[in-house]
């Protein structure tokens, strides 16, 4: 049995019309061939890091701290 993995790309300040597979085919081939989200809003204010937990963890930056 092999060992499950999960790649978790998350893009900072690129709205997600801007990523064609002219732009970038290996990011569109890799959304294509897994689960993708190019619909995602983010909390307010939008701070990297706690914005990323919040997404590992699945609770608001008021939750997490």
């Amino acid at each position: 049995m092999s060992d499950p993995r999960v790649l978790v790309v998350s893009i900072d300040g690129v709205l997600p019309g801007l990523l064609t597979p002219t732009v970038a085919p290996a990011l569109t081939a890799l959304a294509r061939s897994g689960a993708s989200c190019f619909a995602a809003r983010t909390v307010r204010p939008a701070m990297t890091r706690p914005v990323h937990v919040s997404m590992l963890c699945g609770v608001d930056p008021s939750v997490q701290g």
